[in-house]
Formats: structure tokens, C-alpha cells, sequence
């Protein structure tokens, strides 16, 4: 068996679950999945089609449809030593990142103040408990949410258990020999190197949470293997450090890494927390320019649902942290391209 194997550390915190919401689960199909949208986005300008690209993928991923089983195995297992977890109820993170927000209340008052921003980007897994939750915990059946005087917290806490920064797992790509060909293994390489620099694992992964960091050295079932990955990883994080090409004449119909644009980057900050919540204002600042109904759908639609083309994520840089926040234009859904949208929602922000 060929294979790659990388170690990497979680550097904010990762939501991470199976059927039980409750309970932390690093799954690895869930990390196939990332790697194989990572995949599509980051070779998906190689193939002359849509068909043509369905077809490689599912060579490589599997697919149903065409009757192909995956040549590729992966596993994901937590280091023991490094795992850490943040328990249900605990007090979200916060920083000195913070947003002016104003809110009508039932009445048609207004009322004006200032928000944590971490506690924007974080809204689901990290919110005030409902009135509900409260009273479940005052009356035993959920002590999650109680402080030390045994009444439940009135702050933002986490509703979901996570791991914590610094948590670490190994990461291992298989396959038998002569299965992959050259190209496809320097493709699943590429595509690695791009979810580590500007994706992340778990929920929320899109707004900085499970952002990943890459240690050193990189293992792998030969030393030409070695060397090559390790050049390629290397490779894609000098690629990454700068934007990519510029809004092509037709939109690619799926985020595609190769037009990734830089839309803001924060400067070193001491810690995680300043490094996602400088972020996070910065996000904050692009609603205002998404009120034309035309653009809303760059930073995700719930109805109908489409995912965010706008994605945060933190680095190390030297000894504390940077962030990143960059865009993948492409079409709004199957029948509209929105190309003049897009025109101007990044003009805008320039």
C-alpha cells in the first residue's frame, strides 16, 4: 500500500459530531467529503467539462451513479496526548473585536449596544441559551448551562461540545499500487494543500472555526513520495498567500480556487480569539454591501439554501496569528451566472 500522512493542529476551536450532537466524533468520512470538495474546487479548471469532471471524481471519490468504488482509503485519528475538549456550557471566547448593532424589539423600540464579534461568526453552536434551556438546567435535567450559583448563565456559551486549539490528528491517504495514477495522487495533494489554507473542519468551518495547520514533516510509503508531497503542500501555501486569477469572462458554475480573491487579511494578532474576531468585523462590514437582493447570495442564502462563496480562516504567523478572508466566485444557481453581481460586490470592496 502506497501511502501520505500528515499531522494537523486545530488552531480554533472544531465542532465536531456524529448522530449524537452531544458528543466530539472526528469521522472520516466527513474528511473524505472535505477533501473531495476540496478536490473539485482546487483541479476542477483541468477538466473540459462538467461531465468530464464527474467522471474523474468519481474515479477517485466514487461514485454511485457510475458504479465506481474509491481507490482511496483514508483514516483520521486524534493524538491522545493533544486532545482537548471544550465541555457544553462553557463561556464563549471572546476578544477585543467588537460590532455596533441596532435591534427593534416586539414593541417597535430600538435599542442600540455593542456585541462580541467572535459571537457572530460562532451564532449556532455558540449562542445565549434559549428560555427553554434555562429552565431544563434550573431544573436538573441539563446542567450543562449552570454557572457556580446553580442558575443558568445569562452569557453566550458553547451549545455544542468542540475540540479545542492545539487538539492534533493524523491524517492518512491510502491506496494500492497502481491505482492512482500520478496525476490523480499530485491532485488529492493539491487538493489537501487547499483545505488547509483556507478551509477548515467541522461546523461553521466557512466562518474560521476548525481552522487546520499543517506540522511538519510529512510522512509517506516512499521517499520520492515524501519529497514530492511535501514539495506540492509546500507549494500550495506559497499559492495560497496571494489571490488568484481575476473574474474570468464566464463564471466557473463551482467555486474554483484557482479565482479565489483576497477580500481582507488581518495583520499578526497575540491569539486566535484577535485573529477571528478582527475577521469577523471585517465580515460584518460586507452586509451592508449585500442589501441588494441581487448580491445576498455570495455570503449564503437559507431559502433557497446555498452555501456561503465567502471563507474565513486563521494562520500562524510567527508566533501568534493571522487571518484571512477570501471569495470563490461562481455562478448563484444552475440557471443564473450573476457574473455582474459579483463585478460588483468585489469592486466594492476595493
Amino acid at each position: 500500500m502506497n501511502h501520505i500522512e500528515v499531522t494537523l493542529e486545530l488552531l480554533t476551536p472544531a465542532f465536531l459530531s456524529g448522530a449524537d450532537q452531544n458528543q466530539v466524533e472526528l469521522r472520516a468520512p466527513s474528511i473524505k467529503g472535505l477533501l473531495r470538495w476540496w478536490w473539485r474546487a482546487a483541479v476542477g479548471h483541468q477538466f473540459r467539462s462538467v461531465a468530464e469532471l464527474a467522471e474523474a471524481e468519481g474515479r477517485l471519490f466514487g461514485s454511485a451513479t457510475m458504479k465506481l468504488k474509491s481507490p482511496l482509503h483514508l483514516s483520521a485519528e486524534l493524538l491522545p496526548e493533544t486532545v482537548a475538549e471544550i465541555p457544553r456550557g462553557t463561556d464563549a471566547p471572546t476578544s477585543s473585536a467588537q460590532y455596533e448593532f441596532r435591534r427593534r424589539d416586539r414593541e417597535g423600540s430600538v435599542h442600540t449596544g455593542r456585541a462580541q464579534a467572535l459571537h457572530y461568526l460562532g451564532y449556532g453552536p455558540m449562542r445565549l441559551p434559549s428560555r427553554e434551556e434555562r429552565e431544563r438546567a434550573e431544573a436538573g435535567h441539563d446542567p450543562a448551562p449552570l454557572g457556580q450559583d446553580r442558575r443558568a448563565k445569562k452569557g453566550v456559551v458553547f451549545i455544542r461540545r468542540a475540540l479545542a486549539p492545539g487538539t492534533r490528528f493524523a491524517l492518512k491517504m491510502s491506496w494500492r499500487e497502481g491505482t492512482l495514477s500520478a496525476r490523480q495522487q499530485d491532485q488529492v495533494i493539491r487538493a489537501l494543500g487547499a483545505w488547509v489554507a483556507l478551509g477548515g473542519v467541522g461546523c461553521r468551518s466557512r466562518k474560521g472555526f476548525g481552522s487546520l495547520w499543517l506540522m511538519e514533516p510529512v510522512r509517506a510509503s516512499s521517499p520520492e513520495l515524501t519529497e514530492r508531497a511535501t514539495t506540492l503542500l509546500r507549494r500550495a501555501q506559497e499559492e495560497f498567500a496571494k489571490s488568484g486569477d481575476r473574474l474570468p469572462t464566464v463564471l466557473p458554475k463551482w467555486p474554483q480556487v484557482r479565482f479565489w480573491q483576497v477580500l481582507h487579511r488581518t495583520p499578526a494578532k497575540t491569539s486566535w480569539e484577535e485573529a477571528l474576531g478582527a475577521l469577523a468585523v471585517e465580515y460584518r462590514k460586507l452586509r451592508p454591501r449585500l442589501r441588494d437582493r441581487e448580491r445576498r447570495f455570495i455570503c449564503g442564502e437559507v431559502n433557497p439554501r446555498r452555501a456561503s462563496s465567502v471563507f474565513l480562516s486563521v494562520h500562524r504567523d510567527g508566533n501568534g496569528f493571522s487571518g484571512i478572508m477570501v471569495a470563490m466566485p461562481c455562478w448563484k444557481d444552475p440557471q443564473s451566472e450573476a457574473r455582474q453581481a459579483w463585478k460588483s460586490f468585489l469592486e466594492a470592496g476595493r
